[in-house]
């Protein structure tokens, strides 16, 4: 099969050899390079939706501890009577 193959060329096979390995050298290492990149990338991206989750939580969490201050304050706003004075500079 080799031989065929190389037949259809003119150059040398040693040169052709060294020709090919370099193209598949270079290939291999520009795939590598990007896998490395893809590998980096899909890591900060998980890290980022994790991140973002963590803090969607936190402000829920916080949402709700404000809403049920917000309560508790209109609570005990209502629990507690106004006196005379508080009326007179209400009406003011």
């Amino acid at each position: 099969m080799a031989p065929s193959f190389l037949s259809q060329f003119s150059s040398p096979a040693s040169k052709l050899v060294r020709c090919f390995r370099k193209g598949r050298d270079g290939w291999k290492g520009k795939h590598q390079t990007l896998k490395a990149d893809y590998k980096k990338l899909a890591k900060k991206s998980r890290d980022l939706e994790k991140s973002r989750e963590n803090w969607r939580t936190r402000a829920r969490n916080a949402e709700q501890h404000a809403a049920e201050l917000q309560q508790q304050i209109q609570a005990l706003k209502c629990r507690r009577p106004c006196s005379p004075r508080r009326l007179a500079t209400a009406d003011r």
